[in-house]
């Protein structure tokens, strides 16, 4: 429903730029595409399900767990070579 008002804003919004030609035309321009990127964000969010949610977040929640491991496993390593090496 939110797609189909769109068109009805933008002429809307065309008039009101076309009546008010001075610098708040811009200003005006600048507001519509922000409502009309926000709209199409939010229609993008509204077709995700929530098992695509929770499959992206258990997938970067397990890339960044292996991150960690990593690092650790780095850092304990050149540790316990330091130790050896003294």
């Amino acid at each position: 429903m939110r797609l189909t008002l769109i068109p009805i804003v933008l002429s809307l919004a065309t008039s009101f730029v076309s009546a008010y030609g001075d610098d708040t035309s811009l200003d005006a321009r600048e507001y519509i595409d922000e409502l009309v990127a926000r709209d199409l964000q939010l229609a993008q969010v509204s077709d995700l399900s929530t098992r695509d949610l929770i499959d992206e977040l258990s997938e970067r929640l397990e890339i960044r767990e292996r991150r960690k491991v990593t690092r650790w496993k780095l850092l304990h390593s050149h540790r316990s070579t330091h130790h050896r090496i003294l």
